[in-house]
């Protein structure tokens, strides 16, 4: 995707259901393992564990990422939103964006 002014922007969201809730618990934790984001903290009312991450980066212009993640019972998802320009995009703008996704497909995927 390409921003209205032309830079990247780029969004993921993943939903995985794993067989138990253990797999989910160990599937949340990894990817709060692996991420390389700053955790930014806990995210209330986004399910029984849910955190979010961001991270500014200067590839020849100004990109601020913003993702999060949640589990409820055997539902994991993460969304991850990043855009480009001139300026970073404040973290509270993408979170509201981000936010609004991840209750999108919680309340689409059945739950264990």
């Amino acid at each position: 995707m390409r921003t209205a002014a032309g830079y990247q922007a780029n969004l993921r969201v993943e939903a995985s259901t794993p067989e138990t809730v253990e797999d989910a618990r160990r599937l949340y934790r990894a990817t709060r393992d692996v991420t390389g984001m700053t955790p930014v903290g806990p995210v209330s009312g986004a399910g029984e564990e849910a955190e979010a991450f961001t991270k500014q980066s200067t590839p020849g212009f100004k990109y601020a990422e913003y993702m999060v993640h949640a589990r409820a019972g055997n539902l994991v998802v993460k969304v991850w939103l990043a855009v480009g320009g001139t300026s970073y995009v404040s973290a509270s703008m993408l979170a509201v964006k981000s936010l609004a996704l991840l209750r999108a497909v919680q309340s689409a995927v059945p739950i264990v």
